[in-house]
């Protein structure tokens, strides 16, 4: 990659005030670069993540990168060889895994009320209906409740608490504008021993260096989740160039 445009690029990202627009600037401006260039783009932001701006378009990268059809799985293929070793990288490899292995359903004191009802409750401001619908399984309902003035920080923290949970909740709360970008929900999903490996190791590089050692010592999460994050919390691991 140029030298100095990775830095260019955050600044022009860092510019858009609008969080929707900025992703979606985020990635178009991915899937016009060579595989080598975007292996470099996400080294630096790797590497210089505790700058807000860098941790903020690395949130924007991997969002589309894990939802989004910006790369086929022949580029992404690429872009991750063209990178270090590093445990972090594995998010770039498709995998299925819902972590703890695949969610089974769980007794929900309102499954018997029919969706339309809970997703008009999920836009109301009753407290004891949102903590309840906090634990529904349907994602549409998390998204309504993320979008919700009335649901709190804690509200989202009991969501992605819950054990098992599916991958369709996380990925619901993990793209919310309000609640996504979050540290602690951020922590929440990745100690969760049921979120998807990959989700888990895309959110990793958004954590302080407090927060990655408590994960590495969490035996119930991923081999690679626990070793990744050990890595990102030595900053000697870490290469500016893949």
């Amino acid at each position: 990659m140029e030298h100095g445009l990775p830095e260019c690029l955050v600044r022009r990202f860092k510019a858009v005030p609008d969080p929707l627009v900025r992703r979606r600037l985020v990635n178009e401006t991915l899937s016009l670069l060579d595989p080598l260039s975007v292996a470099g783009f996400l080294a630096y932001l790797l590497a210089s993540r505790d700058d807000t701006g860098a941790r903020a378009s690395w949130l924007d990268a991997v969002l589309g990168i894990l939802f989004e059809p910006v790369f086929s799985r022949d580029r992404l293929d690429q872009i991750r060889k063209a990178l270090s070793p590093l445990a972090v990288w594995g998010f770039l490899q498709d995998d299925d895994s819902d972590g703890a292995g695949s969610c089974v359903s769980t007794p929900y004191d309102l499954e018997e009320v029919p969706l339309g009802w809970r997703k008009a409750r999920a836009r109301g401001r009753n407290r004891d209906d949102l903590r309840r619908l906090a634990h529904d399984p349907d994602p549409s309902v998390i998204r309504i409740l993320c979008e919700n003035p009335a649901v709190t920080e804690l509200d989202v923290l009991s969501c992605v608490a819950k054990r098992p949970q599916s991958a369709p909740i996380f990925a619901e709360v993990v793209r919310s504008v309000r609640f996504g970008t979050r540290e602690a929900v951020q922590a929440g999903i990745v100690m969760n021993p049921w979120c998807p490996r990959r989700f888990a190791l895309a959110l990793l590089p958004m954590l302080p260096r407090t927060r990655l050692r408590e994960v590495s010592a969490m035996t119930p999460l991923p081999e690679a989740v626990r070793r990744a994050a050990q890595e990102l919390a030595d900053p000697g691991s870490l290469h500016t160039s893949p």
